[in-house]
């Protein structure tokens, strides 16, 4: 018994891509170890988070933020860098989140989760600052 092959029954309608969503081009990222090594001498240089000590409070630094997102065109470099502790770095990531999906944030619990303040959440006293961003 001989096997025949099926012919294939899909046409291809065209070989032009689909147009992609316009968007604003972020700027690159310094990446490896060039960019560990910026991020640690910053944390050694600037050793306090920007946002508690505006407020009167001693705080860590545990993160290297860029002030003005990359995605919104801000620089890679030294001039947009300011130090922040983990939780004022998660509010003000999660409100440029927002931001850049068109969401309004939700002030009285944690940013981007809606569902934060009927699961028992606490907001953290950094989320209850109005930070300038």
């Amino acid at each position: 018994m001989k096997l025949t092959t099926l012919k294939p029954r899909l046409i291809t309608l065209g070989t032009s891509r689909i147009a992609s969503i316009p968007s604003t081009p972020a700027t690159p990222r310094l990446r490896g170890r060039a960019g560990v090594e910026r991020n640690e001498r910053w944390k050694r240089d600037h050793p306090l988070c920007v946002i508690c000590e505006a407020s009167g409070i001693t705080a860590v630094v545990e993160e290297v933020d860029h002030i003005i997102p990359l995605w919104k065109g801000g620089a890679d470099d030294e001039t947009n860098l300011q130090s922040l502790c983990k939780p004022c770095h998660a509010t003000k990531t999660a409100a440029e989140a927002s931001e850049r999906a068109g969401r309004d944030t939700d002030p009285g619990g944690v940013v981007g989760n809606p569902r934060s303040k009927h699961l028992g959440h606490r907001t953290l006293p950094h989320a209850q600052k109005n930070l300038p961003f």
